[in-house]
């Protein structure tokens, strides 16, 4: 291991380190953290001390009987902390307007993308080619979808705040893509580069990917968009108490279709009132306005 590799190896595991000893602090003292970025600088860190400890042995690297190697523990590391990075993105809006669908979607994605990448370092010829490319087809996917969410995000925020998710998207587009190209130009794919050079943009697009992406969006939800005061998504459990009373129009004397409608109200947290005619409905206005 070169000395540039092995030094910027270490340097992501440091600032892994104080990422998660500074998310400890404010989970445990300011109360201003969530699970994500807990998880991804302490797994992260786990990860890449393994990997400087076992250096290029196995399980780390293996070699097949087809004399290609499979840098298993990069993958192995992505697989930890890839997906609670995505559902970190998929959260970036505020827990209100979460959106399952798409994150399952962009989890999918990630794990035919991994798979299929995986897959291309230990094979030849056309199917290293049509393996990689379903690879690379599925990370167009994972962009897409994070298009749609940082797009939601810089439409809705304050403008005070648009500025970070732009960083914010900078940041995941250059080092996602640096990932890949670093498969493609090292020697599980064109051998451009050398496996030192690979290791060292490795650890440079980790730094991009977690510390940087992850820091980032702890700043936005807990600096600018809670914070305190001044911010403009209050933590609706502990800051904000409100009651909103809706009238629902009983149609057609349904009690089905209003017992359907009473309910979806009341889990979001509307209070109901259920009128039997639009005459009832438009005098109940008139006597509240």
């Amino acid at each position: 291991m070169g000395s540039l590799s092995y030094g910027v190896q270490v340097l992501d595991i440091v600032l892994l380190c104080m990422c998660f000893c500074f998310y400890i602090y404010q989970f445990v003292v300011n109360k201003k953290c969530k699970f994500e970025v807990l998880y991804v600088s302490f797994s992260g860190a786990a990860v890449d001390i393994a990997k400087v400890i076992m250096g290029d042995s196995e399980p780390a690297v293996l070699i097949l009987s087809n004399g290609l190697t499979l840098n298993w523990f990069r993958y192995f590391g992505w697989l930890c902390t890839c997906p609670v990075l995505l559902i970190h993105l998929s959260n970036l809006s505020g827990e209100e307007v979460f959106n399952v669908r798409r994150m399952m979607k962009l989890l999918v994605f990630l794990q035919i993308m991994l798979l299929f990448s995986c897959t291309s370092t230990i094979t030849e010829g056309a199917t290293r080619a049509i393996t990689f490319t379903v690879a690379s087809l599925s990370c167009g996917g994972i962009y897409t979808l994070a298009y749609a969410i940082f797009k939601e995000a810089y439409l809705t925020f304050p403008k005070k705040a648009q500025w970070l998710v732009l960083t914010m998207a900078g940041i995941f587009y250059t080092s996602w893509s640096m990932f890949g190209l670093l498969v493609f130009l090292g020697p599980e794919g064109a051998n451009f580069w050398t496996a030192d050079a690979v290791k060292t943009g490795t650890c440079i697009a980790d730094i991009g990917s977690k510390q940087m992406w992850g820091f980032c969006g702890w700043w936005l939800r807990w600096k600018i968009l809670r914070s305190g005061g001044d911010g403009v998504l209050e933590d609706v459990e502990e800051s904000i108490s409100y009651s909103v009373e809706a009238n629902v129009l009983l149609v057609e004397n349904d009690p089905v279709l209003s017992s359907l409608l009473s309910n979806k109200f009341e889990q979001m947290k509307y209070g109901v009132k259920v009128v039997m005619s639009k005459d009832d409905m438009l005098e109940d206005l008139k006597q509240h306005s």
